[in-house]
């Protein structure tokens, strides 16, 4: 049989099952004609068995046949194809619409009626090949699919991985953190990390990046390295932020930018110092949870601004022992529910300033389910809450004859031995000598350029953390008062703190003269390591003797002293040389 013009398929492997053996032979002559290769089976027992062994493009069926019928093999063929599509072609000498309605039910996609018309039979195996092309692609499509989804995902856990431990590496080694994160996505945008310098200052950061997922959550890495790393070396809130800044600024596009509050209290002075670029308010709560102030955004986010025109000023506050500092992302502010009411910065103060108010994390989350409901979450949310620990004497009491843990909580061990027999120093080991003059003291911080130095001494933790303690009053007793001339008293009232410091900004800014000279050395008196510590600077003394003879206790509340009394509590021993310019300070190693 001659082959009719028809549009170009591929050849395709046809299973034939027809009992009539004369329809039998003209159907596979004019398959064979076309370029098919055909398999011939007499009824519909045969048909199954064949497709069991092998896959076909097409299937060709008549319905009458002895041992099984044409539509019971349909249906197992079918099955057995599964996910896969295989056209079927019933024949049938019934042209009746019910039977044709059975036929397909029966799971044919095609019905001929005898006597066969070999041009529309032409155009069905044209069209079924159409159409299982066209189901060949979209299955080659879902296999790519689904290997990219695959690896998608193994590339999303891998990096979901590393941002998790970045994220978690130092984050609640702070005292008594309580902060929550709630991303809208797999990754999320927003960060909330807490760290401690070496000398008991506490870090906080709540950050909230441009856009959501994967591209939000890097964008928040290099911030976070800056963060860790020069928190732990004890570098100013200022300094953070604009190595962060000109970091961020560097890598990333036009379009991205990084909404941040960075923190940093000092225990020991009560000094709460605040940068905000972009975040909503943060809320320094009292003891009693009454507010005592806000802390809006004064800055713009960063990674917007260049070094030049980036302004790091941050706000100064002291604040009471046991206070609570509350942060948030404005992705719990903007919350709304589905009547378009907003959470609000209100409905925030209510809940942190409400009185009794424990676990205030658990209660702002509450708060948005009360609030949303079944809305959908538009944005990260996430909030900080940060008990703002004790300093003072108690716990430079603890430092002395405890150390401190891996967080900076301080443990038991055995008392320090602060009355040791006096006996010849002798020199050995190692020592090391750092010294600033005029601009350099406004230019480099030298509390963290010591400590760096110190690392790699490897002292003991306990010995570690007064060592840093001890340098970092000392240094900035001698740069304040000595080199800078500035009068604790400043600090009184309620616009004290503000006043002080910015005489500090504009005086060092104006600094042309002056020294700060730092020893350090390890030494040896019967038997007994100590570190010794010689702070000099080039101001004219101070009268240290009214610190020194104050009663125990008399720095809970003031505002200048402390340090000194805290350096003496600390120490083995401490002396002041000539008129106070300089002070050397001794602590035994092998406690």
């Amino acid at each position: 049989m001659e082959a009719l013009a028809s549009p170009e398929i591929s050849a395709l492997r046809v299973l034939l099952a027809e009992d009539d053996r004369i329809l039998q032979r003209l159907l596979a002559e004019f398959l064979l004609a076309q370029g098919h290769e055909v398999i011939v089976v007499g009824d519909g027992n045969e048909a199954v068995d064949r497709y069991e062994e092998t896959e076909f493009d097409l299937v060709i069926l008549d319905v009458n046949m002895p041992v099984l019928g044409g539509i019971e093999a349909c249906q197992r063929i079918k099955a057995q194809a599964a996910s896969r599509w295989v056209p079927v072609i019933l024949i049938s000498a019934d042209g009746e619409e019910q039977d044709l309605s059975f036929g397909i039910a029966g799971g044919g996609d095609y019905y001929i009626t005898k006597p066969i018309s070999f041009p529309i039979l032409q155009a069905k195996i044209v069209a079924s090949r159409r159409i299982a092309n066209l189901y060949q692609s979209l299955e080659r499509t879902h296999s790519e699919l689904a290997e990219y989804y695959n690896r998608s995902r193994a590339e999303n856990d891998f990096a979901k991985g590393i941002i998790e431990k970045m994220m978690s590496s130092s984050c609640g080694r702070a005292h008594s953190v309580d902060s929550s994160v709630q991303p809208m996505d797999t990754f999320s945008g927003d960060l909330v990390a807490t760290e401690l310098s070496r000398s008991g200052q506490v870090y906080a950061v709540v950050a909230d990046a441009t856009g959501h997922g994967l591209p939000a959550a890097m964008t928040l890495m290099p911030a976070l390295e800056i963060f860790y790393a020069m928190s732990r070396k004890g570098f100013t809130v200022s300094t953070i932020v604009r190595e962060m800044n000109l970091r961020l600024k560097q890598r990333l596009t036009a379009d991205r930018f990084l909404a941040a509050l960075v923190l940093s209290y000092d225990p020991h002075s009560r000094m709460l110092e605040v940068w905000n670029g972009g975040c909503p308010p943060g809320h320094l709560l009292q003891p009693d949870h009454s507010l005592k102030m806000s802390l809006p955004s004064r800055q713009p986010p960063l990674g917007i601004l260049s070094n030049e025109d980036f302004s790091c000023t941050t706000e100064r506050v002291l604040a009471l022992e046991h206070s609570t500092f509350v942060a948030c992302s404005d992705g719990i502010i903007e919350a709304r529910n589905l009547q378009g009411e907003m959470f609000g910065n209100q409905r925030l103060l209510d809940i942190i300033t409400a009185p009794g108010t424990e676990g205030i994390a658990a209660g702002i989350r509450q708060a948005l389910t009360d609030l949303c409901g079944s809305a959908q979450q538009s944005d990260d949310q996430s909030v900080l809450v940060l008990k703002l620990p004790g300093g003072g004497m108690s716990s430079a009491n603890a430092l002395k004859d405890g150390g401190a843990d891996a967080a900076g909580h301080c443990t038991d061990s055995e008392p320090s031995q602060a009355a040791r027999p006096l006996g010849p120093v002798i020199t050995g080991g190692w020592n090391f000598t750092i010294e600033l003059t005029g601009p350099q003291l406004g230019e480099m911080e030298l509390v963290p350029l010591v400590n760096n130095v110190l690392d790699q001494l490897r002292l003991s933790a306990s010995v570690a953390t007064k060592t840093y303690v001890v340098l970092t009053e000392l240094i900035n007793n001698a740069i304040d008062h000595g080199v800078l001339g500035l009068d604790s008293g400043l600090k009184q009232g309620a616009l004290g703190f503000e006043a002080y410091f910015n005489q500090r900004e504009k005086r060092l800014a104006e600094l042309t003269d002056g020294y700060i000279h730092v020893s350090c050395s390890r030494e040896s008196r019967n038997g007994n390591s100590l570190l010794r510590l010689l702070i000099s600077d080039s101001g004219n003394g101070f009268d240290y003797r009214v610190y020194l003879d104050a009663p125990t206790g008399a720095d809970t509340r003031a505002t200048h002293g402390r340090g000194i009394r805290l350096v003496n509590s600390l120490a083995d021993s401490m002396s002041f040389i000539g008129r106070g310019e300089s002070v050397e300070v001794e602590l035994y190693l092998d406690q």
